[in-house]
């Protein structure tokens, strides 16, 4: 916890530095919206003093806590000052200006929300800002400066802006995802193809920018209906299907080892743990929720029962990086996908959460849902549904 606190303070005191190492011809002003990114931020922004001033307001300490250190480390450093480079380096003097206005105010109300749970780290950055939108910085000392007002802030709010930009996030964390999955260096730049809901194509084009830039893209191509490539790894994400191109960049047949010896494990693990299932000793004395999250880890995995079977893996018009694994109940049978092939794709996190946990355990016997097998509309998750959901 400690080494977290520390890595934390790190993250705010590198984060300040950028901001006051690009301050050169900087004059103060207020904070306005000329990019998708500023839309995002400031609409996040004045979300987060509304919930801040809420919650220390009843005294709900902990969650305004987390809630305040997820939002600078999460959204302000890892997303927006990370997306500001590009202005504050290649702008015109003008861009230059805005996005430095946008920062200062930014880091700015950040600092005076995190000040009551971290009073000398934000105490020291505060001292070193210069005057933002919010005011003229004239007060001696941080602990007695203005709290930001949600009020002040309200104009800001903007709910397309924000569900616009989470789309392009979960784009750029897709191709991140296979990045990592496979090795990738993080300098090497894919081509990647999203298949969108036509609904999202003009948001992805409007944010192609951000999403080449975060993801380290050569080539976006984004359309309804996009086909996939050939050698792609795929991962589904609300709103849209992302397949990134692995030519030249993975040993195929090395993966397909790599797969071979993982699924010869997963299959060893569940004939041992149903086993333990069956002996009578082993459920009297395990605690029931250490049962059933093993339960709920093995189905994940696609592992419950012992039948588990993979499937080749192919070339051809896509890659299949993965297999098909079926996973058995009693007489339940539903198979389940962890591939990356022609198809639907599924990103390499996968969980089944409660409801599909439930519906594992308490399922008809001898019932076939092959067909009921559906995307959740939540990232990087699956549910198994049925229409006569057993109550």
């Amino acid at each position: 916890r400690t080494e977290q606190a520390r890595g934390f303070v790190t993250k705010i005191w590198n984060a300040s530095r950028f901001v006051q190492m690009n301050l050169d011809g900087y004059v103060p002003g207020a904070p306005r919206v000329e990019t998708p990114e500023d839309a995002w931020m400031l609409s996040r922004l004045a979300r987060a003093v509304s919930e801040a001033t809420e919650q220390l307001e009843t005294y709900n300490l902990g969650d305004y806590a987390r809630n305040i250190q997820s939002f600078f480390r999460g959204e302000v450093c890892d997303w927006y000052i990370e997306l500001c480079k590009g202005r504050l380096l290649d702008g015109t003097p003008e861009e230059k200006l805005q996005v430095q206005r946008n920062l200062v105010y930014v880091l700015d109300v950040s600092m005076r929300l995190l000040h009551p749970v971290m009073p000398f780290v934000t105490e020291s950055v505060w001292d070193a800002l210069p005057a933002s939108g919010l005011d003229a910085h004239d007060a001696e000392f941080l602990m007695v400066a203005k709290w930001p007002e949600p009020s002040e802030l309200a104009a800001f709010v903007d709910e397309k802006a924000e569900g616009d930009f989470e789309l392009a996030k979960r784009v750029i964390s897709c191709v991140r995802s296979t990045r990592a999955r496979y090795g990738i260096s993080p300098k090497q730049e894919l081509a990647v193809t999203v298949n969108a809901q036509p609904e999202n194509v003009a948001v992805l084009e409007e944010l192609s920018s951000q999403i080449e830039a975060m993801a380290r893209v050569s080539e976006l191509t984004v359309a309804a209906g996009a086909s996939r490539p050939a050698e792609s790894a795929a991962v589904v994400v609300e709103g849209a299907e992302v397949y990134s191109v692995l030519t030249g960049m993975v040993d195929f047949d090395a993966e397909r080892s790599r797969l071979a010896k993982e699924q010869k494990k997963l299959a060893g693990d569940a004939s041992k743990f149903s086993k333990k299932l069956s002996n009578p000793g082993f459920l009297a004395k395990a605690a029931p929720e250490i049962v059933e999250k093993k339960i709920a880890n093995m189905g994940a995995m696609g592992m419950l029962g012992v039948d588990v079977e993979g499937k080749t893996v192919e070339t051809g018009d896509g890659l299949r990086m993965g297999a098909w694994i079926g996973a058995k109940v009693q007489d339940f049978h539903a198979p389940m996908t962890h591939h990356m092939g022609s198809g639907m794709g599924v990103t390499p996190f996968l969980q089944i959460n409660k409801r599909g946990d439930r519906f594992m355990n308490e399922c008809i016997p001898g019932q076939q849902l092959e067909n009921q097998i559906e995307l959740q509309k939540n990232r990087e998750s699956w549910q198994i549904f049925d229409s006569n959901w057993p109550e």
